[in-house]
């Protein structure tokens, strides 16, 4: 006898999933990528829609990264909608600082600048 299990009858996803699913390179855990689908694009805004436009988009430069590995080391769907690697920079970004940090970027290195003159105790 067989120690499969069975999967029981296929629960029904949305058209937005299938789509985003059909773009994604990586096929396994289809069920669980679609509860974590789910929850996310409850509180996405403008919806299911949208997160796929916006997936489909970081695909456009993460898979090709990807392929250049075979694919090998690509995240299971559900654990890169749980992960938002949508919202991953493609390398080689100029990635500002927020206008608080730089502040405070300006404000250290002043004292760092002032200290090595002696100016600081």
């Amino acid at each position: 006898m067989s120690a499969r299990r069975k999967s029981g009858p296929k629960k029904p996803t949305s058209i937005a999933f299938e789509a985003c699913w059909k773009l994604y390179p990586r096929k396994e855990d289809k069920a669980e990528a679609f509860e974590v689908w789910q929850l996310i694009a409850q509180s996405f805004e403008g919806g299911e829609e949208a997160l796929l436009g916006t997936i489909g988009g970081s695909l456009k430069w993460q898979t090709p990264n990807w392929e250049k590995e075979g694919f090998r080391y690509t995240p299971y769907f559900c654990r890169y909608l749980r992960r938002r690697r949508w919202e991953d920079q493609p390398l080689g970004t100029v990635r500002t600082m927020p206008e608080r940090t730089q502040n405070i970027v300006d404000v250290v290195g002043g004292w760092l600048a002032d200290k090595r003159k002696g100016g600081i105790g």
